[in-house]
């Protein structure tokens, strides 16, 4: 067996270990992270560059199917990794799309047996969770092929904070002046995109893909739309396979409208197809855009969550980077929330933890989105 550091969750080595899991509950949403070849990474690489740029490469982007037929682990290898999880007793969902993953569940003491661990409970912030309490290892003979294990802990990012305030502006005409508050229109009017209005680019034909981890109520988006003058078409759903049933989250809900409700409020004739989780443990928002990056739901994945850079496994790092370079190779633009809190991102026992970026805005293959101070008067707009 060789030995996985790189999956070692870093609260493992902060928090004190709260005892270990029972044996016979099952864990689900797991996967093994699929390596790449150093080959296969040269000539991603390769094509990142003809697709971006002139020529006749340009912009003739990649399927999942044709992704994995170049980039993913090979059949061979998915076939050794699948005996290798079957013969530890754990139930193989199969590899994914790209085949940069392969999808299994089982139970701790499957898990424990598998990989050479112990699963504890930690106590964060008051919240318990599970992680591995010692590094995961597999076979020597699939170390190449094994990058790391996929949710071997429960930590699902928590949504940004934002304060339950009227966003009406004294002395601006808000939305043309029929309704105090911030509306699509203002919007429009303070980042210029009267022009590519008039011009009928305004989301027709488009689609996208906004990434959750809760249900949303179908009255408040139409209220939103309805108020603002927008089509009464609401958000297409997608719920992410084997994660559970929908519910509804509070926590997450209010960032989820908010993300549904302005994404059509500023395209507002494309499709808003909305990806989520349900309520498995430990399955959250990132499986959810990473769902709509294998499955290629929409040319446009937004995801508004993000988390300490201080509280992601090295494994996980790796595997989120190249999630980022396959979109770039199948022509998804991965918008990411630059984070609501500067260096302190995720708030919390992340913050103690010291000064850190947010992930998955640290990525280099996807855009990340800062915010904006607005500066407004009756007769004034402007940004900062």
């Amino acid at each position: 067996m060789v030995a996985l550091p790189t999956s070692l969750h870093p609260v493992v080595r902060t928090t004190p270990d709260a005892g270990r899991m029972d044996p016979g509950v099952q864990l689900t949403g797991m996967s093994l992270l699929l390596a790449m070849s150093p080959k296969q990474k040269a000539a991603s690489d390769a094509l990142a560059f003809e697709l971006q740029n002139a020529g006749p490469r340009y912009h003739q982007w990649l399927t999942p199917e044709q992704y994995a037929a170049q980039f993913g682990a090979s059949a061979a290898d998915v076939a050794r990794a699948t005996a290798w999880l079957r013969s530890q007793g754990l139930t193989v969902i199969g590899p994914s799309r790209t085949a940069r993953r392969l999808e299994f569940n089982g139970t701790v003491a499957q898990v424990e047996q598998a990989f050479h661990t112990e699963m504890h409970h930690y106590l964060v912030d008051g919240i318990r969770h599970y992680a591995s309490s010692t590094p995961p290892s597999v076979p020597a003979d699939l170390a190449d092929v094994i990058l790391g294990v996929h949710n071997l802990n429960d930590f699902r990012p928590l949504p940004p904070t934002h304060p339950k305030a009227q966003y009406a502006l004294p002395g601006y005409a808000a939305d043309g002046g029929t309704i105090p508050a911030l509306g699509p229109s203002d919007f429009a009017k303070i980042y210029g995109l009267g022009t590519l209005y008039t011009s009928n680019i305004n989301g027709t034909g488009q689609h996208i893909a906004i990434a959750g981890q809760t249900e949303f109520n179908d009255g408040d988006i139409a209220l939103f739309r309805s108020t603002f003058g927008l089509s009464t078409t609401g958000p297409v759903r997608h719920l992410v396979p084997n994660t559970g049933a929908a519910f509804y989250s509070e926590n997450d809900l209010t960032e989820s409208e908010l993300d549904l409700e302005w994404s059509g409020g500023v395209a507002p004739d494309a499709t808003i197809d909305f990806v989520y989780t349900g309520d498995t443990d430990p399955q959250g928002v990132f499986d959810a855009m990473i769902y709509a990056v294998e499955q290629n739901i929409a040319p446009i994945v937004s995801v508004s969550y993000g988390s300490s850079e201080s509280g992601l496994t090295p494994a996980d790092a790796v595997f989120y980077e190249s999630l980022g370079d396959s979109a770039a190779l199948m022509g998804i633009t991965v918008l990411i929330a630059a984070g609501d809190t500067g260096p302190t991102s995720g708030g919390g026992q992340a913050a103690r933890r010291g000064l850190s970026v947010s992930y998955p805005a640290d990525i280099p293959t996807v855009v990340a989105v800062g915010g904006s101070q607005f500066n407004l008067t009756a007769s004034n707009a402007s940004t900062s």
